[in-house]
């Protein structure tokens, strides 16, 4: 018999859980969806859910939720009708209604990692996003310079480089690609965002929005983080092999950046 989770142990399991532990499904309409979702949730209408197959060798659990929690306490028992393992199947009480974690307005940029995708292609525009993030936090990181945000920010651009060079070891021997990383990573202009919007569009935009105030800075690099997690845990969620491993890795290591910038957000409140 499928359980439930409070809102708040979803959002702890976002948080700190990992990726590979669980599947957040939203079974509400794709209109609806778009709307308003919580961050990596995949979209599969209730109407839909009996001809979808969930791999319980891939997910630990499956979290199911609705509107109010009664259309995703139907779709957890026919998850479990069809073969998922009951005891690690939960239904969201509440449904998002009652949720009060970070809520995304918009679709997951899908077509940022189109499904046929070459792995090389895929590998090029990863570790190009990792370029662009990494001239996000360069430009913003000197604002912070007189607070103690500023070691993290300073960090984080350190940081997408290293995610950079991991996806490129992992996946250039796959490839075939004998190139230098330094090379590659010097090439990539990181003309767009992990979430999959334009680097200068968004600075543009976060200068217009939010000017100096470091903390609606700190709230637009949340929700660009949080989009940025929401498309890989999207992506890994429908992929496989070597790919699929690494858009889970991807979402993982967003929630790093998620936790820092929290923190920093703490910091200069």
């Amino acid at each position: 018999m499928p359980g439930y989770l409070s809102p708040d142990e979803l959002d702890r399991l976002i948080r700190k859980g990992r990726e590979r532990s669980f599947l957040l499904v939203d079974v509400r309409p794709t209109g609806v969806y778009a709307l308003d979702h919580i961050p990596g949730a995949i979209n599969l209408p209730a109407s839909e859910i009996d001809d979808h197959s969930f791999d319980a060798d891939t997910w630990d659990s499956l979290v199911f939720y609705c509107r109010n929690g009664i259309r995703s306490k139907v779709a957890a028992c026919i998850a479990e009708e069809n073969g998922f393992p009951g005891d690690r199947v939960f239904n969201l009480s509440g449904g998002i209604a009652a949720y009060t974690g970070e809520i995304l307005l918009d679709m997951p940029e899908l077509s940022t990692f189109p499904k046929d995708m070459p792995l090389a292609e895929l590998m090029e525009r990863a570790v190009n996003l990792e370029k662009g993030a990494c001239r996000f936090y360069r430009k913003i990181t000197p604002l912070f310079e007189d607070t103690q945000a500023y070691p993290y920010l300073r960090g984080m651009a350190d940081t997408e480089i290293a995610h950079a060079r991991a996806i490129f070891n992992t996946l250039a021997p796959l490839v075939g690609d004998s190139r230098a990383f330094d090379a590659v990573f010097a090439s990539c202009k990181g003309g767009f965002l992990e979430g999959g919007r334009s680097t200068d569009e968004t600075l543009a935009l976060m200068a217009k929005s939010c000017g100096n105030r470091l903390e609606a800075i700190l709230d637009f690099a949340l929700d660009m983080e949080f989009s940025a997690y929401d498309l890989y845990k999207n992506r890994g969620a429908e992929s496989s092999g070597a790919a699929g491993d690494l858009f889970i890795a991807l979402a993982q290591a967003e929630k790093t950046h998620i936790a820092d910038i929290l923190t920093c957000i703490d910091l200069v409140a």
